[in-house]
Protein backbone atom coordinates (compact mmCIF):
# COMPACT_ATOMS: atom_id res chain seq x y z
CA UNK A 1 0.00 0.00 0.00
CA UNK A 2 1.28 3.34 -1.05
CA UNK A 3 1.70 5.55 2.12
CA UNK A 4 -0.56 8.73 2.10
CA UNK A 5 2.98 11.50 2.59
CA UNK A 6 3.79 10.36 -1.16
CA UNK A 7 4.31 12.66 -3.59
CA UNK A 8 1.56 12.25 -5.67
CA UNK A 9 -0.95 13.72 -8.39
CA UNK A 10 -4.29 13.58 -9.95
CA UNK A 11 -4.29 11.55 -12.79
CA UNK A 12 -7.40 10.11 -14.02
CA UNK A 13 -7.60 7.98 -17.04
CA UNK A 14 -7.27 4.23 -17.99
CA UNK A 15 -4.44 2.52 -19.12
CA UNK A 16 -4.98 -0.02 -22.03
CA UNK A 17 -3.02 -3.63 -22.24
CA UNK A 18 -1.86 -5.00 -25.83
CA UNK A 19 -4.54 -8.13 -25.01
CA UNK A 20 -7.38 -5.15 -24.75
CA UNK A 21 -8.17 -5.14 -20.53
CA UNK A 22 -8.68 -1.30 -19.15
CA UNK A 23 -7.26 -0.39 -15.58
CA UNK A 24 -8.27 2.98 -14.28
CA UNK A 25 -5.65 5.07 -13.37
CA UNK A 26 -6.25 7.29 -9.92
CA UNK A 27 -3.19 9.52 -9.79
CA UNK A 28 0.66 8.87 -10.26
CA UNK A 29 3.76 9.03 -8.15
CA UNK A 30 6.33 12.11 -8.75
CA UNK A 31 9.73 11.44 -8.82
CA UNK A 32 10.17 8.68 -6.45
CA UNK A 33 13.60 7.56 -5.84
CA UNK A 34 14.67 4.22 -5.38
CA UNK A 35 18.24 2.42 -5.02
CA UNK A 36 18.18 -0.50 -7.65
CA UNK A 37 21.60 -2.59 -7.44
CA UNK A 38 23.71 0.25 -6.21
CA UNK A 39 22.34 3.07 -8.46
CA UNK A 40 19.96 5.83 -8.26
CA UNK A 41 16.99 5.48 -10.52
CA UNK A 42 13.95 7.95 -10.56
CA UNK A 43 10.65 7.51 -11.46
CA UNK A 44 6.57 8.04 -11.98
CA UNK A 45 4.72 5.12 -11.98
CA UNK A 46 0.98 4.95 -12.16
CA UNK A 47 -1.36 3.41 -9.40
CA UNK A 48 -4.50 2.20 -9.51
CA UNK A 49 -7.30 2.07 -6.71
CA UNK A 50 -8.06 -2.06 -7.98
CA UNK A 51 -6.96 -5.11 -6.03
CA UNK A 52 -4.40 -5.13 -4.38
CA UNK A 53 -4.98 -1.55 -3.37
CA UNK A 54 -2.46 -0.19 -5.83
CA UNK A 55 -0.40 -1.46 -8.63
CA UNK A 56 2.48 -0.08 -10.39
CA UNK A 57 1.76 -0.09 -13.62
CA UNK A 58 5.19 1.89 -15.24
CA UNK A 59 8.92 2.81 -14.61
CA UNK A 60 8.64 5.87 -17.00
CA UNK A 61 12.01 7.45 -15.89
CA UNK A 62 15.29 5.97 -14.84
CA UNK A 63 18.20 7.67 -14.76
CA UNK A 64 21.60 5.98 -17.05
CA UNK A 65 19.57 2.57 -17.80
CA UNK A 66 22.71 1.22 -20.18
CA UNK A 67 24.61 1.38 -17.00
CA UNK A 68 21.89 -0.02 -14.89
CA UNK A 69 21.24 -3.18 -17.24
CA UNK A 70 24.75 -3.93 -17.54
CA UNK A 71 24.87 -4.09 -13.81
CA UNK A 72 21.90 -6.38 -14.56
CA UNK A 73 23.45 -8.38 -16.79
CA UNK A 74 27.21 -9.08 -15.24
CA UNK A 75 25.85 -11.43 -11.94
CA UNK A 76 23.95 -13.25 -14.31
CA UNK A 77 26.76 -13.90 -16.65
CA UNK A 78 28.93 -15.21 -13.59
CA UNK A 79 26.61 -16.98 -12.23
CA UNK A 80 25.71 -19.43 -14.92
CA UNK A 81 26.20 -22.64 -13.34
CA UNK A 82 24.35 -25.69 -14.24
CA UNK A 83 24.07 -28.47 -11.38
CA UNK A 84 23.70 -32.04 -11.97
CA UNK A 85 19.41 -31.79 -11.31
CA UNK A 86 19.41 -29.33 -13.43
CA UNK A 87 21.29 -31.81 -16.03
CA UNK A 88 18.99 -34.75 -14.75
CA UNK A 89 15.92 -32.05 -15.90
CA UNK A 90 17.40 -31.08 -19.40
CA UNK A 91 18.17 -34.45 -20.17
CA UNK A 92 14.57 -35.61 -19.49
CA UNK A 93 12.85 -33.14 -21.59
CA UNK A 94 15.24 -33.15 -24.00
CA UNK A 95 14.25 -37.17 -24.05
CA UNK A 96 10.71 -36.30 -24.22
CA UNK A 97 10.93 -33.55 -27.10
CA UNK A 98 12.78 -36.28 -29.20
CA UNK A 99 10.12 -39.38 -28.49
CA UNK A 100 7.38 -36.46 -29.69
CA UNK A 101 9.45 -34.79 -32.30
CA UNK A 102 6.95 -36.27 -34.76
CA UNK A 103 4.15 -33.91 -33.37
CA UNK A 104 6.06 -30.79 -34.33
CA UNK A 105 6.75 -31.31 -37.89
CA UNK A 106 5.16 -29.19 -40.71
CA UNK A 107 5.85 -31.80 -43.42
CA UNK A 108 4.69 -35.32 -44.85
CA UNK A 109 6.84 -37.62 -46.21
CA UNK A 110 9.56 -34.51 -47.37
CA UNK A 111 6.96 -32.63 -49.13
CA UNK A 112 5.53 -29.47 -46.85
CA UNK A 113 2.12 -29.65 -45.46
CA UNK A 114 0.08 -26.29 -44.77
CA UNK A 115 1.42 -24.30 -42.66
CA UNK A 116 -0.68 -21.16 -42.17
CA UNK A 117 -2.72 -22.00 -39.11
CA UNK A 118 -4.14 -20.04 -36.18
CA UNK A 119 -5.48 -21.43 -33.06
CA UNK A 120 -6.14 -20.96 -29.07
CA UNK A 121 -4.95 -23.97 -27.23
CA UNK A 122 -8.09 -24.80 -25.21
CA UNK A 123 -10.30 -24.58 -27.72
CA UNK A 124 -13.65 -25.53 -25.80
CA UNK A 125 -14.81 -22.18 -26.07
CA UNK A 126 -13.50 -20.83 -28.75
CA UNK A 127 -13.53 -20.09 -32.40
CA UNK A 128 -12.73 -23.19 -34.19
CA UNK A 129 -9.39 -23.41 -35.62
CA UNK A 130 -8.77 -21.33 -38.96
CA UNK A 131 -6.58 -23.09 -41.76
CA UNK A 132 -6.28 -21.44 -45.24
CA UNK A 133 -9.05 -23.20 -47.68
CA UNK A 134 -7.71 -25.93 -49.91
CA UNK A 135 -8.03 -29.28 -49.67
CA UNK A 136 -5.14 -32.01 -48.35
CA UNK A 137 -3.65 -33.88 -51.75
CA UNK A 138 -5.72 -36.70 -51.47
CA UNK A 139 -2.33 -38.95 -51.05
CA UNK A 140 -2.49 -37.91 -48.25
CA UNK A 141 -5.49 -38.07 -46.41
CA UNK A 142 -4.45 -41.90 -45.21
CA UNK A 143 -1.15 -40.53 -43.28
CA UNK A 144 -2.74 -37.85 -41.63
CA UNK A 145 -5.82 -39.71 -40.97
CA UNK A 146 -3.68 -42.46 -39.26
CA UNK A 147 -1.34 -39.73 -37.53
CA UNK A 148 -4.89 -38.14 -35.76
CA UNK A 149 -5.85 -41.76 -34.79
CA UNK A 150 -2.65 -42.29 -33.27
CA UNK A 151 -2.63 -38.96 -31.16
CA UNK A 152 -6.25 -39.77 -30.02
CA UNK A 153 -5.37 -43.00 -28.79
CA UNK A 154 -2.07 -41.88 -26.82
CA UNK A 155 -4.00 -38.95 -25.42
CA UNK A 156 -1.45 -36.69 -26.85
CA UNK A 157 -4.49 -34.87 -28.78
CA UNK A 158 -8.74 -34.68 -27.67
CA UNK A 159 -11.72 -33.91 -29.53
CA UNK A 160 -12.59 -30.28 -29.78
CA UNK A 161 -15.97 -29.03 -28.33
CA UNK A 162 -15.54 -25.94 -30.59
CA UNK A 163 -18.04 -24.82 -33.06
Amino acid sequence: MIPGHINRSRHQGTVKSACDTSIAITSQLKNESLKLMGMDIEFSPLVTNSEPRYIILSADVIRNPLELLWKAKQPLCKHIVVTSAREENSIDENLIFNKHAELFRDEIDGSRACTVIKHKILTEEHTPIYARTGRVPIHYEQAIHEEIQKNLRLGTIKHSNSR
